[in-house]
């Protein structure tokens, strides 16, 4: 084999690894996106099952209110789920561009500035909740009723 039939074989077997490398490139993003989309489903399932039943019925007495309760404990949820939604978004629009995947960097980019603010707040938003939720689970039995009926 001559020197050109080497160059046609490493070019074409490079040609492969490339195509191959798009290929599980293009799955990677895919599934990012589904597990995004299923994360911002389950925020608005907390929304339409637990948030607005609850604000909408306000089938118990909570001690400092029900607006000032759900702020308690669901007060970040939408502002995450706009984020993630953003997100998603961006990740479709880029994904249909010839493109892509050289400028999936700047999405994450993008993200991480958007996400700087509510996600570390979520964290420390977190435990607060968690506290205020069972506080009020332990002594208020129609919140208690309503969280198992929840659930």
């Amino acid at each position: 084999m001559g020197s050109k039939g080497r160059v046609s074989s490493h070019a074409s077997c490079i040609c492969t690894i490339c195509r191959e490398t798009g290929i599980r490139r293009q799955e990677v993003i895919h599934n990012f996106i589904e597990k995004e989309e299923h994360y911002v489903h389950s925020l608005d399932t907390v929304k339409e099952s637990v948030i607005l039943p609850f604000k909408t019925t306000k089938p118990f007495a909570v001690r400092f209110g029900v607006d000032e309760f759900i702020d308690d404990v669901f007060g970040v949820i939408p502002i995450l789920r706009e984020c993630n939604r953003r997100l998603i978004e961006a990740m479709h629009i880029r994904r249909r561009e010839e493109d892509s995947l050289r400028s999936i960097g700047g999405i994450a980019f993008e993200a991480v500035i958007d996400f700087m603010s509510p996600y570390p707040a979520y964290s420390g938003y977190h435990l607060i909740a968690e506290r205020r939720l069972k506080d009020d689970i332990d002594n208020n039995p129609d919140i208690r009723i309503f969280s198992e009926a929840s659930k």
